[in-house]
């Protein structure tokens, strides 16, 4: 089910129906580490239930928003809790 929904954020696709609250749709950000090579993480996870995936070291894409590192830091997220990518 992740992989399916982490192909989608890639992608591009907004307003991702969550698996595990009716009505709500993902949320995701992709934060920089590296601005030059663009190598940072992304976060997907469900604004209900906070249940969710982190992607790391990996390549955001060119046509993505991201947030820089420094500034992931004074982000206000809910505590997620991570699941293995399935």
């Amino acid at each position: 089910m992740w992989k399916e929904i982490l192909i989608k954020v890639l992608d591009g696709v907004e307003d991702i129906p969550s698996p595990f609250a009716k009505g709500a749709k993902l949320e995701h950000i992709f934060v920089t580490v590296d601005e030059t090579t663009r190598i940072g993480f992304l976060w997907i996870w469900c604004p209900v239930t906070h249940r969710g995936i982190d992607v790391s070291r990996m390549k955001i894409p060119e046509d993505r928003n991201s947030v820089p590192a420094e500034e992931f830091g004074k982000l206000e997220l809910p505590k997620i809790s991570f699941e293995p990518i399935t």
